[in-house]
């Protein structure tokens, strides 16, 4: 059985990568394929975009060479990685760590919806029996 986070049927998180270059990009280029084919795996959008760095700020404060290769978690610049970076090391865990948040908010879910069941239980079942229990005199 495959982990879920490398699945072909993982959810798709609200994550996108930016491949930025400066006048064009070169398709053929290997380390830009294996991306693409990561993020069509991974179901993770990918938008190959022109270097400008005075429509994004993350372009002017993080790259320092080109083409580069941007991660966003939510809209939010998350991160910047270069070919020679391994970058579909940095979008995996970029990606696992938005796995493992989603993982958490399942499991304490789970449990607090465990909890209000208990407690409709008790309510409607009656075994709560606070009225038979009198109250200690005070000394």
């Amino acid at each position: 059985m495959m982990n879920p986070i490398h699945s072909k049927e993982a959810k798709m998180y609200p994550i996108r990568v930016d491949y930025v270059y400066e006048e064009e990009y070169d398709e053929k280029d290997p380390i830009l394929r294996k991306v693409i084919e990561y993020c069509d795996l991974m179901k993770i959008k990918f938008i190959p975009r022109q270097f400008d760095p005075l429509a994004h700020t993350e372009d002017r404060n993080y790259i320092t060479s080109l083409p580069a290769i941007q991660i966003y978690e939510r809209d939010n610049y998350s991160e910047t990685a270069f070919p020679n970076s391994s970058p579909i090391n940095i979008i995996r865990n970029v990606y696992e760590k938005l796995e493992l948040a989603h993982l958490e908010r399942l499991a304490k879910q789970q449990i607090w919806d465990q909890r209000i069941k208990h407690l409709k239980r008790i309510f409607t079942l009656g075994s709560l029996k606070t009225d038979s229990i009198r109250p200690r005199a005070r000394m």
